[in-house]
């Protein structure tokens, strides 16, 4: 009979603790879930803080180095893109000291006008449609309103129809994966592929050279 009751309390317990951590996973599932760009985000930057400090990495950029034109094309394609923003960044920071930075500068925006090529294409031919669905649904706010009202700004203010190119631009340029953000920018916009190729190129060598010239300077 002991041993019956001594038994059941353990059950209980083990019942206790195993539906704690079940909470407690659901709860990182769902942080993961909401909050899936700062997740990224984090976990992005943790890798590039990681490889600035491997000197086994530091060894393949200086290999990386002898094939300049393609690493440099193909470093700025990954640039554009969310999760490989912050290790691209931090292998074109290292390349500078490999390569010229202009160099690197104008074959890397290259790259990265492609990408953001096919971003836009993809926010534009697809995903606004689901961001107006989630916004609608989810967090119960009609995101046309928003769209709208960036419209009529862009109709009534001149400063702001000015500016609104070089303001999208400068984000793009930020060693941030913004890209996402500005494609949304420039589909309520109505701008077209002719528009955003050389702003993305343009303010892409802008923001990579930055970190060339930031490497040589701290050399």
């Amino acid at each position: 009979m002991k041993f019956f009751k001594s038994n059941q309390k353990y059950t209980f317990a083990a019942s206790q603790r195993n539906r704690k951590i079940a909470r407690l996973f659901n709860k990182v599932i769902a942080f993961h879930i909401n909050h899936r760009d700062t997740v990224i985000l984090i976990l992005s930057i943790a890798i590039s803080i990681m490889l600035l400090r491997s000197s086994t990495f530091n060894s393949f950029v200086a290999t990386l180095a002898k094939f300049g034109i393609i690493s440099s094309f193909i470093l700025g394609f990954l640039f554009a893109f969310g999760f490989t923003t912050a290790p691209a960044i931090s292998t074109l920071y290292l390349l500078a000291e490999h390569v010229n930075p202009f160099l690197i500068a104008t074959l890397a925006a290259a790259g990265a006008m492609i990408a953001n090529y096919f971003i836009f294409n993809f926010v534009r031919n697809h995903f606004i449609y689901e961001i107006r669905s989630i916004s609608l649904n989810y967090l119960k706010y009609d995101f046309s309103e928003f769209e709208l009202m960036i419209k009529k700004h862009l109709v009534k203010s001149k400063s702001f129809r000015n500016i609104f190119p070089a303001l999208t631009g400068f984000i793009i340029s930020l060693p941030l994966p913004t890209e996402m953000f500005v494609s949304i920018m420039w589909t309520i916009a109505n701008y077209d592929s002719k528009k955003i190729l050389p702003l993305s190129y343009i303010f892409s060598f802008l923001g990579i050279l930055n970190l060339g010239l930031l490497k040589m300077l701290f050399r």
